[in-house]
């Protein structure tokens, strides 16, 4: 996956992980921005096209579930929250308000990065391949009516007219 134009906000009160996941990030081509609190986390967010959202939930101004409680208001950036809060009513309570994964402290950073890798795939509106395979015609159609309908476009296509030969005519 091509990081050199995401933007990733790191949140967390503590200096060192900061500084740790910052740099981890900026080595795998991220754009990284990082806030110490609550007040910061939403400003940096405001003002940035942010990608992704790696948020702490014990800040010194506000909770890590009322920031993303704030952000879920006005956006479905994917938030990746990072905490030392380890019981599961904790995890699911931050999952239920928006987060779209939950990693505890301690933590490895090769497994941060697949998950943030993983998030940013779903959450993508490129369209990605997986595998570098040929997409059969019924994935291509697939595709082409995910867009149609989004657009708001509705076309009535029969199976013999979704067969390229058929155009050809």
């Amino acid at each position: 996956m091509d990081n050199h134009l995401k933007k990733v906000l790191v949140v967390d009160d503590e200096p060192k992980i900061i500084e740790v996941v910052k740099s981890f990030l900026e080595s795998k081509g991220f754009t990284v921005f990082a806030a110490e609190n609550g007040k910061q986390a939403l400003e940096i967010f405001e003002r940035g096209n942010i990608a992704l959202i790696v948020l702490d939930l014990m800040l010194p101004d506000m909770t890590g579930e009322e920031i993303c409680m704030q952000i879920r208001k006005k956006s479905r950036v994917p938030i990746i929250m990072l905490t030392a809060k380890i019981e599961e009513v904790d995890m699911l309570r931050g999952l239920n308000i928006g987060a779209d994964d939950y990693i505890t402290k301690p933590f490895s950073l090769k497994a941060l990065y697949a998950r943030i890798e993983a998030v940013l795939r779903r959450s993508s509106d490129d369209l990605v391949p997986l595998y570098n395979r040929p997409l059969s015609m019924v994935a291509i159609w697939k595709l082409i009516s995910k867009v149609i309908t989004s657009k708001k476009i509705r076309w009535k296509l029969t199976l013999p007219q979704m067969n390229i030969n058929y155009w050809r005519r």
